[in-house]
């Protein structure tokens, strides 16, 4: 077993100062390399939060756009539907027109 008394007699002062100094500045720049680490690693968790915000707002534009697109084909062929429809009415209103006419010359 180590006697307390045996091995404190081998410890210097000045050697014991100087291992803690160069301990304490071995924490002091293990400490500064991780603050510097963590906020590299901060700044590049910011820049992929600011990138995929920005795929999203992208995105939510392009589907707006693509809404809208989706809105003027409904509404156009609203319009068209409508347009087919008055022309069929036209249409059979001339055709009965013209069965009244043949019918009333005696032609069926």
């Amino acid at each position: 077993m180590c006697n307390p008394n045996v091995v404190a007699s081998f410890i210097n002062v000045d050697i014991m100062s100087r291992c803690t100094g160069a301990w304490l500045g071995a924490t002091t720049l293990t400490g500064g390399i991780n603050a510097i680490m963590l906020r590299r690693e901060r700044e590049r968790a910011d820049e992929e939060r600011k990138r995929a915000d920005e795929e999203r707002k992208r995105a939510d534009e392009r589907i707006e756009q693509l809404m809208n697109e989706l809105r003027e084909e409904r509404q156009q062929s609203a319009q068209e539907r409508q347009a087919m429809l008055a022309t069929i009415a036209e249409l059979t209103s001339a055709i009965s027109e013209l069965r009244q006419q043949n019918n009333g010359n005696g032609q069926s």
